[in-house]
C-alpha cells in the first residue's frame, strides 16, 4: 500500500513537470525558431511602408491607402497597400516613434484619436481633445494640423502632441502639410479659393521663408514633399479635377508647374516616404529687420542686401491682399523707411524681391 502511494506521488510530480516543460516549449518555440525575443519580434514586424523612388501614397474616401508612382507627366496606380474599417481622416509616414526605430509607419487620425498601421490593423495610440485631421511626416518628424481657430500645428513625439505653431492670423488653404527629412514644413495660406503664399517653417515653428504664389487651391485635399518638389493634390471638385500640382523652388522663388493627371478616385490625403528639398537659399525672417515693431507711424526696413539692380517691395494684409507694391532702387535695398500711418491696426507681411533673392518679414500696426 505504501509502495502504491509512493509510485502515485512520483507519477503525479513527474507528469506535472512534463506538462510544464511541454507548455514552455509550445510558448517559446515560435521565438526560438525565429531567433527573436518578444521585444525584437514586436519591433521588427513593424516595417509597413515600402518606399521606392517616385512613389507616394494616397488615402481614399473608402479608407484605403493606395501606392502611386510619378512617371514624368503621368501617374501609375500600384493598388491598395492598406485598408481600414474605420473612418480615417489623414495620412502621414514617419519612423516608428513609439519604439524609436527608423522603420516607417503609416499614421492617421480617427475623430479624436491617433492611430498607426502595423501591417494588418490600425492601432489606437491616444486621444486628443482637439481633432487634428491633417497630417504630414518624414523620418522622425510627424505633424498634425488643425483648421480650427486659431490655426495650430503639433508635432507627434511618440507619446504626445507638442504644439510648435499657433497662428490666429492665417487660414490654411490646403488641408495638409508637406514635410522634409529635416522636419521643415510647407503649408499654404490665402483668401477665397486661391493660395497666395507658401510658408516654410522649421521643426520648431520658426518662419524661414514666405513664397508668394498664385495657386487655385479649391478642391485641394493634400500635399507632400518628394524629389525637391512640393506636390498639391486637387480633387474631383477642383480645377483641373483629379490632378497633382508640382511646385518647385529655385533660390527663393516658388514656381507652380503643369498639373499631372491623378487617378479618378476620391482621395482625402497624401503622404510620401522621403521629403527632400535641397539647394535652397533659406533665409531667416530675422535677416530682414523691421523696426520699430509694433509701430503706428513708420517702419525701418533693413536687409543687408547688396544688389546691382533694384527690386519690388510689397506689403500684404492678413487676407493676403497687396496693400503696397512699389519699386525700390538698388541703393535703397539695404535700408529704407516707410510711412504706415495709412494702415489699419493688424498684422502685415512684407517682401522685398529682386532677380536673385526674396526677403520676407512680418510686422504689426497698433
Amino acid at each position: 500500500m505504501k509502495i502504491i502511494v509512493y509510485i502515485g506521488s512520483f507519477e503525479t510530480k513527474t507528469m506535472k513537470r512534463i506538462i510544464r516543460i511541454f507548455y514552455f516549449f509550445l510558448a517559446t518555440t515560435p521565438l526560438l525558431i525565429q531567433g527573436q525575443t518578444n521585444e525584437e519580434l514586436s519591433s521588427s514586424s513593424i516595417d509597413m511602408v515600402n518606399c521606392s523612388a517616385n512613389t507616394f501614397f494616397a488615402l481614399s474616401a473608402s479608407n484605403d491607402v493606395y501606392s502611386l508612382t510619378i512617371n514624368g507627366t503621368s501617374i501609375t496606380n500600384n493598388g491598395i497597400v492598406a485598408t481600414s474599417v474605420d473612418n480615417l481622416n489623414s495620412l502621414a509616414i514617419g519612423n516608428d516613434l513609439m519604439n524609436g526605430t527608423s522603420q516607417q509607419l503609416f499614421y492617421s487620425t480617427n475623430v479624436d484619436s491617433l492611430k498607426y498601421y502595423d501591417g494588418s490593423n490600425w492601432n489606437f495610440l491616444f486621444y486628443d481633445p482637439i481633432t487634428f485631421h491633417n497630417a504630414g511626416g518624414s523620418g522622425p518628424y510627424v505633424y498634425f494640423m488643425s483648421n480650427a481657430f486659431p490655426s495650430t500645428i503639433k508635432r507627434f513625439t511618440g507619446s504626445a502632441l507638442n504644439t510648435i505653431l499657433v497662428d490666429s492670423s492665417l487660414t490654411f488653404m490646403v488641408a495638409d502639410l508637406g514635410v522634409t527629412n529635416f522636419g521643415t514644413i510647407y503649408y499654404f495660406a490665402g483668401t477665397g479659393a486661391t493660395s497666395l503664399f507658401m510658408y516654410e517653417i522649421s521643426s520648431t515653428g520658426n518662419l524661414l521663408n514666405t513664397y508668394p504664389i498664385n495657386l487655385y487651391s479649391a478642391g485641394a485635399y493634400g500635399c507632400f514633399v518628394m524629389n525637391n518638389t512640393i506636390y498639391v493634390g486637387i480633387g474631383p471638385a477642383g480645377l483641373p479635377a483629379n490632378s497633382l500640382i508640382p511646385i518647385t523652388i529655385s533660390g527663393l522663388i516658388a514656381t507652380v508647374g503643369s498639373p499631372i493627371p491623378m487617378p479618378a478616385l476620391n482621395f482625402k490625403d497624401l503622404a510620401s516616404c522621403t521629403g527632400e528639398v535641397t539647394g535652397i537659399n533659406t533665409l531667416s525672417s530675422a535677416t530682414l529687420a523691421i523696426f520699430p515693431n509694433p509701430s503706428s507711424d513708420f517702419i525701418n526696413i533693413e536687409t543687408g542686401m547688396i544688389d546691382s539692380e533694384g527690386g519690388h517691395l510689397k506689403i500684404y494684409d492678413i487676407n493676403s491682399r497687396i496693400i503696397k507694391d512699389e519699386y525700390l532702387k538698388y541703393e535703397n535695398l539695404n535700408f529704407s523707411q516707410r510711412n504706415v500711418t495709412d494702415l489699419e491696426c493688424g498684422i502685415y507681411f512684407l517682401t522685398i524681391q529682386t532677380k536673385n533673392s526674396t526677403y520676407t518679414g512680418k510686422f504689426i500696426i497698433e
